[in-house]
């Protein structure tokens, strides 16, 4: 674990004991539940921050290449066959690079889109970004915000609770 994980989880612990000497279990178990239920919107935040974050590069930055096909091969994905197919590409530095993608139909050539100052974390077949953006918005927007929000109410509630 991380230091910052090690901090946190110190953090978890002095602040329930406070809250279970100060006000006995209900404010406990309601702070456990909060920070629990905060893990899940901190989370989502976080995935739909860096969801959209990666589509705002690539729209700004962002470079396509022509990728030829080079293999492809059929995996069991939770009972369902999905095909992958892996291009190869040249970036600008003129290095070769391979990215996979699923949605292509093994077409011979097949756009990459690309950030030319992370090509191996950024590449991705086709040049669409709109699902990414949509999925992104929805994780930071549904879940992340209002979870957070949440909690953070909750985690007061806790606080006010034990001291009242």
């Amino acid at each position: 674990m991380s230091r910052r994980g090690w901090a946190g989880a110190g953090v978890v612990a002095l602040t329930s004991g406070v809250l279970g000497v100060a006000g006995g279990v209900a404010p406990v178990g309601m702070w456990l539940f909060a920070l629990a239920v905060g893990a899940v919107g901190w989370w989502s935040a976080r995935a739909g921050c860096r969801l959209v974050g990666a589509v705002v590069v690539l729209r700004r930055r962002g470079t396509v290449a022509e990728g030829r096909l080079e293999s492809s091969r059929v995996e069991s994905v939770e009972d369902a066959l999905v095909t992958r197919h892996v291009y190869s590409y040249t970036d600008l530095s003129g290095e070769r690079r391979t990215c996979t993608g699923t949605d292509t139909r093994g077409t011979p050539w097949a756009p990459i889109l690309y950030d030319p100052a992370d090509p191996d974390g950024t590449s991705q077949v086709g040049t669409r970004t709109a699902g990414m953006f949509v999925l992104g918005a929805v994780l930071l927007l549904m879940f992340g915000i209002p979870v957070l929000g949440g909690c953070a109410m909750a985690a007061g509630l806790a606080v006010s609770i034990a001291f009242a």
